[in-house]
């Protein structure tokens, strides 16, 4: 796997959107790390809490996981809401799926501009100590760390398809056969 080259389709929009996601949530600097191929089989290892959401489209489909160890997203949802938190509850469960859900919807943005056309799931939580996560598509996962003054997390992104056709692009000029369409 190591030897195949990486397809950035996904983990790009991926790492651009969760830049832009954490510096308006915490105005700080954040530093990306390499990206690097994953297995499905490896676990998520220390206490740790993960936001997925998969992206569906008729011709690709693909799922995006922000994984946040513990002291991280403490640390984060202390910068981020009003009241102290010590520990991961209901609210710190939110602010996860939040990002997750910022971070996918930014995604869908910047690839419906390239083409393609999904439609977003809620997010999923997933929280504990050794746990896999399953991804939507069968193709290759790619991660990526995320290095902040708050701690560190990853970000993974597995994508598979092509662009969808979309009917409704076309180029109508002054001669079209398009004048009598009606939606």
């Amino acid at each position: 796997m190591s030897n195949q080259p990486i397809n950035t389709t996904l983990i790009n929009p991926v790492r651009e959107s969760i830049h832009s996601v954490l510096i308006a949530l915490t105005h700080m600097e954040l530093a990306l790390g390499d990206l690097k191929a994953k297995t499905k089989h490896e676990f998520v290892n220390g206490k740790s809490i993960t936001g997925i959401m998969n992206l569906v489209g008729n011709f690709a489909q693909a799922s995006i996981v922000i994984t946040f160890p513990e002291p991280t997203i403490l640390n984060l949802a202390n910068k981020i809401m009003p009241e102290t938190v010590e520990r991961v509850d209901a609210v710190v469960i939110d602010l996860v799926g939040e990002i997750t859900n910022m971070v996918s919807g930014g995604v869908k943005r910047m690839l419906e501009n390239e083409g393609y056309l999904f439609d977003l799931s809620l997010p999923t939580i997933m929280m504990g100590s050794h746990y896999l996560i399953a991804y939507l598509p069968d193709a290759p996962i790619i991660v990526t760390s995320v290095s902040t003054s708050y701690g560190d997390f990853t970000v993974e992104a597995s994508f598979e398809g092509s662009i969808d056709f979309c009917p409704l692009v076309f180029d109508g000029g002054s001669d079209s056969d398009y004048d009598d369409i009606f939606f």
